[in-house]
């Protein structure tokens, strides 16, 4: 291990899932670890283009450096959206600048105040508009790892006594709200994903393939369903899950 060569050891950090284990082997390989484009390639892999830097922040001092963002700058997916959330989430900012984002921007072009019947016309309507968001907008972390949240951040309850969620949440992950708003959006207009592929954002599909599978069945079988509801046939349900897989 002592005579490979730096690329080789690259390589090694890069499909390593957690590399503190090589780091603390001796000082060669921890030596490596500091080599800011060796960090830059492991969280590239690990996290994708698309949620690199924010994680990179994420995982704080100790693993980003000026060296590590510049390189990032280069090989990730920088939006707008991030540098809005970013703005809010640190330092001081005058809310009357800040105030609306592009996620608030893609709710509303997305009709996500509307009920799912009456969303689809308000969206198509919009299309041309929510194309050249997406552009500048994606969520910032993969909806898989909001379920690893922090067990010791309680959750917020309303005074209604359901659970809640606050935005800007306190660990920096999108809350679900959010994360529903866009697979929701998906549902409604699956071809979202190629504008999203378009900029980079490869992860799209596996961020969010179970949340709109999800949504999918809840359409079909709705929590409360009115008077006039009747099941799905197995046909039917094929047939609307097929069009998103």
């Amino acid at each position: 291990m002592e005579t490979l060569c730096n690329e080789l050891k690259v390589e090694i950090f890069r499909y390593v899932f957690t590399p503190i284990a090589l780091v603390l082997l001796n000082c060669n390989w921890h030596s490596t670890f500091q080599d800011p484009h060796v960090r830059a390639e492991w969280i590239i892999y690990k996290y994708g283009r698309a949620h690199a830097l924010f994680h990179a922040i994420r995982l704080g001092n100790h693993f980003v450096t000026v060296e590590v963002v510049q390189i990032l700058a280069k090989k990730a997916i920088i939006l707008r959206y991030f540098m809005q959330r970013l703005m809010i989430q640190f330092g001081t900012y005058d809310p009357k600048l800040i105030k609306g984002n592009d996620l608030e921007l893609f709710h509303y072009l997305t009709a996500g105040a509307l009920t799912i019947n009456q969303a689809p016309a308000v969206l198509l309507e919009n299309l041309n508009y929510i194309e050249d968001l997406n552009k500048k907008f994606m969520l910032f972390h993969c909806a898989q790892v909001s379920v690893l949240r922090p067990k010791d951040i309680p959750a917020y309850r309303s005074p209604f006594g359901g659970a809640t969620e606050n935005y800007l949440s306190r660990d920096g992950y999108e809350n679900n709200r959010q994360v529903n708003l866009i697979s929701r959006a998906i549902l409604i207009h699956p071809d979202l994903v190629v504008l999203w592929k378009k900029i980079g954002y490869n992860e799209i599909c596996s961020d969010f393939n179970e949340l709109v599978i999800v949504d999918t069945l809840l359409v079909c079988f709705p929590p409360n369903p009115p008077n006039n509801w009747v099941c799905p046939s197995t046909e039917v349900i094929t047939e609307k899950t097929t069009k998103i897989i």
